[in-house]
């Protein structure tokens, strides 16, 4: 009976400190810095998810030109013409992805955005 009780607990244990960084990350809110926007790499962006909230509030997004968008935020991830993808959050099993958090920017036919979206899966 005691090794089900120890073992019920160590599986508990392991699922509540199975929280993903960035869900702990994303907690703890920061300004929106282009520089540190741009820090990190594959898989690994320390700051996106901090300052998102921030990101999206501060600018009037709708309307703004594509370059000023690079200026701010750098050349996007991946995409194309109309939809711009920043990476904030991506962990992978394999070659498989789990999770996936992202800024995505709308274009307009113009080049203009048309609206901002985070996606998450």
């Amino acid at each position: 009976m005691k090794i089900k009780i120890v073992f019920a607990l160590l599986i508990i244990t392991a699922l509540l400190s199975c929280r993903r960084d960035a869900e702990i990350a994303a907690l703890e809110k920061m300004q929106f810095n282009s520089g540190q926007w741009a820090q990190g790499s594959e898989g690994d962006w320390p700051y996106r998810e901090k300052m998102v909230d921030d990101l999206l509030k501060r600018y009037d997004w709708e309307g703004m030109p594509r370059a000023e968008v690079e200026s701010l935020l750098g050349k996007p991830q991946s995409g194309d013409s109309l939809n711009y993808v920043y990476m904030m959050y991506q962990k992978k099993i394999g070659f498989f992805r789990a999770f996936t958090h992202a800024l995505v920017v709308k274009f307009r036919e113009d080049g203009v955005v048309k609206k901002m979206v985070i996606y998450k899966a």
